[in-house]
């Protein structure tokens, strides 16, 4: 029997209520229904090696799209590219669309244009969601599910694009990856893509220190659902417990999501191995 399956079975049967503000299920399931067929655009979030891809292979309960957070950046600046060079658009306008950019297209290797590139966006979102609908079509499907999966790292970023798939009509959900800082060095070891340990480190303590602080200034709102899921090491794990008390999803009350101190807590605890963020 598959990982997905028997979650599946598992999560049928019985769904555990633990506590004020927080449901616990070994299995993700978006609407709480297995598989919804489309309408769903999930975020993931988590610093290198805290077990993302092993997290939607084994435990999200969808069928999507899998999107590199990079594409967004490509559809920007090919969005940018077609005003630049349509016949309907003067001069001037031109001039005045690349001059953030120092007068020409973003360079994404340019932390300065890249950062230009985000407030152009922010004001000009409607022009983006026209190019992104073309993208849509393109799929080949309506409101295709789509998991859009990133670091988490840039927050605005984020916010940005959930909103904009809001104004397009799906379901957005974040599912938080957390994984112990330490747990997440000797993964890095044996990736394909090894980043700087400095930087892993760095990343990991900014969305732990980032991400709650968000949740409970309502900034994360306009998402249908948040879930957090514990990484942890499942080698010579036994298969039944594999995924126990690994995924919670976040009560929304009143509009907000409810993020407890008892919750912050364990997140704390797993991420840095007791040690405050900022050890």
């Amino acid at each position: 029997m598959s990982d997905k399956l028997f979650n599946i079975i598992k999560s049928t049967l019985k769904t555990k209520q633990r506590s004020t503000g927080l449901i616990e299920d070994s299995s993700i399931k978006f609407g709480g229904k297995p598989y919804p067929r489309s309408g769903w655009a999930i975020f993931t979030c988590g610093g290198p090696a805290s077990g993302k891809s092993y997290t939607i292979r084994n435990q999200f309960l969808i069928d999507a799209k899998i999107l590199d957070s990079d594409i967004f950046k490509e559809l920007y600046v090919k969005l940018l590219e077609k005003m630049v060079s349509s016949p309907d658009i003067d001069p001037e306008t031109k001039k005045q669309i690349l001059e953030p950019f120092d007068g020409d297209l973003p360079d994404m290797r340019n932390p300065r244009h890249v950062d230009a590139l985000h407030r152009y966006v922010t004001l000009e979102k409607r022009l983006f969601i026209k190019a992104f609908k073309s993208f849509l079509k393109s799929a080949g499907s309506k409101l295709q599910n789509f998991v859009i999966d990133t670091t988490g790292n840039d927050i605005n970023s984020l916010i940005l694009n959930a909103h904009m798939f809001k104004d397009l009509g799906y379901n957005v959900a974040l599912v938080w990856i957390i994984t112990s800082i330490d747990l997440a060095k000797i993964r890095n070891k044996t990736r394909n893509r090894v980043v700087n340990e400095e930087y892993l480190e760095q990343v990991h303590k900014k969305i732990l220190n980032t991400i709650p602080k968000i949740v409970r200034e309502g900034m994360l709102n306009v998402l249908d659902e948040m879930w957090i899921v514990f990484s942890k090491n499942i080698e010579g794990s036994d298969f039944r417990s594999k995924f126990k008390d690994t995924a919670f999803k976040l009560e929304k009350v009143n509009g907000s999501f409810e993020l407890t101190d008892e919750m912050l807590q364990k997140i704390t605890q797993h991420a840095t191995g007791g040690r405050t963020p900022d050890d």
